[in-house]
């Protein structure tokens, strides 16, 4: 009986041991910090550019190139009042070339 009895403390003492106290511990990962992230500016006032996120995050601009603070791509610039670019529709004679059908 003492056997059995040391057997069953010895097997319980193993799986408490096993399972630890069921506290489990929680990770945090932290994201690295992104770098060379120029000055937000809030108006294009008298300025010929600004830079922005290609993906559009947050809408913010800057004044300089760098990197994006939220997602960390490089910023391409922004021509301040550059003028679109349309199809020139007036000089592309729709019925006189080969190609394609209208």
């Amino acid at each position: 009986m003492k056997i059995k009895t040391y057997l069953l403390a010895g097997i319980m003492t193993l799986m408490f041991a096993a399972c630890g106290s069921g506290e489990q511990k929680q990770e945090v990962q932290q994201e690295p910090a992104i770098e060379n992230v120029p000055a937000e500016i809030t108006s294009t006032d008298g300025l010929e550019s600004y830079w922005e996120c290609p993906m559009k995050c947050d809408g913010k601009m800057f004044a300089a190139a760098g990197n994006c603070p939220v997602c960390g791509m490089e910023l391409t610039e922004v021509k301040v009042n550059a003028e679109p670019v349309a199809a020139d529709t007036a000089a592309h004679d729709h019925d006189n070339h080969e190609g394609h059908n209208h």
